[in-house]
């Protein structure tokens, strides 16, 4: 029987790719054939080994399937089989099973399960001291944590697994870990570095006549391109990757390649081309069930119906990216990526200290025999000593314990707290597309006007959500970062290139409470700016927004050199009398008055 080939998650711009060997149909009836019939477990558990490996590209529930009934087999033979030899056969079954169920966790979504099941196929591969397996374990290990976005913690294991590669590794393991590590490198906006790796990986692909492999990092470097904005790179390597897994007929494969290239399709206004491979794409990914590629798919969809005005289906498209999106970056799977990822690194500590310990123990025997012959002299006032020590230990336990509690109990809460102000940005993201799908629905444009001034305040609120979610401080919203996402929304909706915004903001942090209100304040002021301040005449439109702490006050100066406005013969209009609620509901005082430059200068004062 051949050697058995385990899966491995090769992640860069979303693509992973499982290596396998014998997709022909004959070598798949053989084996079907065998793992029905065989009475022999050793061939009993190596046949659906490799059938969840051949399936990896049809089905992800009998790739699961499969190494369950695998894994079942070697360890029911395990608990009675004597031989040496055997025995070590059947547990690489299980190491190679446990991959495989990991392989399948991970393109369900589940990265709590994925990471468990590749702990225990790591473990495994050290018992056995087979370097390979532990290379492959380590890679998809830093794959999950790269999806997890923690990109420091699965750079650290691409690392190790390069330092076991270089050492006795192949050709085709050392391309897999230099093309994990250009994806990292690319996410850290390391680019010399990525394509450097990039480069690294596709020698040894090449070395090792890897056609899949070679058409997965084509992909990354296209993608790479795509990130510095060259196009036709990025256009003519995302080809050259689709030409290739067409070659190989990998259909998992094909579906990252079609998203991609209806990416650059989309860039190039090709509506009907990116719509085509977008929905190839999502059709590859709901048969196979792989979250990643229905989250990149209906996220290109959303896009191209955005773009042609389809918005009911814009809106379907954008309910299936952020139902996808939660379930693959869930704070569940975060904080089991943390323990898991906490206990690897003491297990690792532990082993180096049991290597450095037993050094010490061989140079230093005569020694320890002295020193425990004067420990007999002193073993009275260690007592002593010792007892002490017992109850200062247990007093110092106790305060370390309710220490850690309250501490836990405050990361809970700020993981709780976090998460509501995303799921409230999320709700707000539902809110605008609703008005905007509303919006696309009448003839009026006086109404599609209001309806759009409504969003901008919808956008206004949900950002404060979105920069808590963000950042450490759930009390604070920094001003600087608000005011500047809040200008580039406005910017986009109300589309005027030609004003120029000026804004200067100190490092100022204001309550929620107070925040809210004086985004729609800024809200409402740019937008009456922009709809009648500037007419044909004015040559060089420019508003200045100045927020900063002085006098004992926090003050909010807006001004434009717009047509002017005489605040009282506008009083009923709504938007200043949504800017006059609003500074009263945060205590602010309202002043107008002439400004050498500008024709219009207003200053509210908390």
């Amino acid at each position: 029987m051949k050697t058995v080939h385990f899966l491995l998650f090769l992640l860069a711009t979303n693509v992973t790719f499982a290596q396998f060997e014998g997709r022909d149909k004959k070598q798949v009836d053989s084996l079907l054939q065998l793992a029905r019939t065989s009475k022999d477990q050793l061939i009993l558990s190596k046949s659906n080994l490799q059938l969840s490996e051949w399936y990896s590209i049809v089905s992800i529930d009998s790739v699961l399937s499969y190494s369950n009934i695998s894994k079942k087999y070697a360890q029911k033979a395990l608990k009675r089989v004597t031989n040496a030899d055997r025995k070590k056969e059947f547990e690489r079954v299980v190491a190679g099973a446990d991959n495989n169920i990991a392989y399948s966790y991970f393109n369900k979504g589940d990265f709590t399960q994925a990471l468990l099941f590749n702990k225990l196929a790591l473990d495994q591969w050290k018992k056995l001291h087979e370097n390979e397996g532990m290379v492959r374990s380590l890679n998809n290990i830093g794959a999950i944590y790269r999806q997890l976005e923690d990109y420091s913690k699965a750079l650290n294991f691409y690392n190790e697994a390069l330092s076991i590669n270089l050492k006795e590794g192949d050709a085709a393991t050392i391309a897999i870990t230099y093309n994990n590590l250009g994806s990292i490198y690319k996410l850290l906006d390391q680019d010399n570095k990525s394509m450097g790796a990039y480069q690294k990986s596709m020698f040894y692909r090449r070395k090792a006549k890897d056609k899949r492999g070679e058409a997965n990092t084509l992909n990354n470097i296209g993608s790479l391109y795509k990130k510095k904005g060259i196009i036709d790179s990025a256009s003519f390597y995302f080809n050259q990757s689709y030409d290739l897994i067409q070659e190989v007929g990998d259909p998992i494969g094909i579906a990252h390649a079609s998203s991609n290239l209806g990416d650059i399709a989309l860039e190039r206004n090709d509506f009907a081309t990116a719509e085509k491979l977008g929905k190839e794409a999502l059709k590859i990914g709901q048969e196979s069930q792989m979250l990643m590629i229905i989250e990149q798919s209906s996220g290109l969809l959303k896009r191209v119906y955005e773009k042609t005005g389809q918005w009911q289906k814009a809106f379907e498209m954008q309910q299936l990216h952020l139902e996808t999106s939660i379930k693959i970056k869930s704070e569940e799977a975060k904080r089991s990526a943390i323990t898991l990822g906490l206990q690897y690194d003491y297990e690792k500590q532990k082993e180096i200290d049991r290597i450095e310990n037993e050094k010490k123990l061989a140079i230093s025997r005569k020694e320890q025999i002295v020193q425990q012959i004067t420990i007999v002299f002193v073993i009275g006032v260690s007592i002593f000593v010792l007892v002490l020590l017992i109850i200062l230990f247990e007093r110092y336990r106790k305060v370390n314990e309710q220490k850690k509690f309250i501490e836990r109990q405050n990361n809970e809460r700020k993981i709780l707290l976090q998460e509501i102000h995303h799921r409230v940005k999320n709700n707000f993201q539902i809110i605008s597309s609703l008005l905007k799908l509303q919006s696309h629905q009448e003839n009026n444009p006086q109404l599609q006007k209001s309806f759009q001034d409504a969003i901008n305040r919808i956008h206004s609120m949900a950002s404060v959500h979105e920069i808590i979610y963000k950042q450490d401080s759930l009390a604070k919203v920094d001003m600087n970062v608000y005011l500047n996402n809040l200008m580039e929304q406005l910017k986009r909706s109300l589309d005027r290139d030609d004003i120029q915004i000026d804004l200067k903001v100190g490092e100022e942090f204001l309550d929620v409470d107070q925040t809210i209100p004086l985004g729609i304040i800024v809200n409402e002021l740019v937008t009456n700016s922009f709809k009648h301040a500037f007419n044909s005449e004015i040559k060089a439109p420019k508003i200045e927004v100045k927020f900063a702490y002085y006098s004992g006050q926090f003050n909010l100066e807006y001004a434009d050199n717009g047509v002017g406005f005489t605040p009282s013969e506008n009083k009923h209009s709504l938007g200043l009398e949504l800017i006059d609620t609003l500074a009263e509901q945060i205590g602010g005082k309202i002043s107008y008055q002439e400004k050498e430059g500008w024709n219009s200068w207003m200053k509210i004062s908390f």
